[in-house]
């Protein structure tokens, strides 16, 4: 009897240890349909392509393995910053798609901080929530995403009109 409240002990330390393992912010933004910067790589160069988790399981997975398993796959690689290994053609259309630093942004982001990016490039959409301005470019808006990532800050897209706002309160 001894023996059996040890190993039940046991397994309940394993198992809390594993889930806190993922009860992070970025575990939670992979969950959540968040716009995170994924590490893909072809062996010759390498970027991050912006997407939520559950877009870039339905393209490019090919429901090869299930969705939550993909979710701690792709939390892994971010978190380690590891990139995912693609074929060349993959990663020939997703780098048309990736991230690229923007002079100006990245200026204000070096003098200014991410309070500069917030206060420059997006306005109040609703207690906790910002948008981007509406003049902003697509490549404008993914730099800027990645950098609000790199603060802990995520940023989602409405159902409702499709358009993209920003958690401040995601840290």
């Amino acid at each position: 009897m001894k023996h059996i409240c040890i190993i039940i002990t046991i397994i309940g330390i394993s198992l809390t240890s594993c889930r806190q393992k993922y009860n992070d912010h970025l575990y939670s933004a992979v969950m959540s349909y968040k716009y995170l910067p994924i590490p893909i790589t072809n062996q010759k160069d390498s970027c991050f392509y912006m997407c939520d988790a559950l877009e870039f399981y339905r393209e490019f997975n090919m429901y090869i393995m299930e969705y939550e398993t993909f979710c701690i796959t792709l939390y892994n690689h971010i978190k380690t910053n590891t990139y995912i290994q693609l074929t060349d053609s993959l990663y020939k259309e997703l780098n048309t798609m990736s991230i690229h630093e923007v002079p100006e942004i990245n200026s204000v982001y070096q003098y200014e901080g991410i309070k500069g990016i917030l206060n420059r490039y997006t306005k109040a959409a609703s207690p906790g929530y910002a948008a981007f301005k509406n003049e902003l470019s697509w490549e404008e808006r993914d730099f800027i995403m990645y950098l609000l990532f790199q603060e802990g800050i995520y940023t989602e897209f409405s159902d409702e009109d499709g358009d993209a706002f920003i958690r401040l309160n995601s840290k």
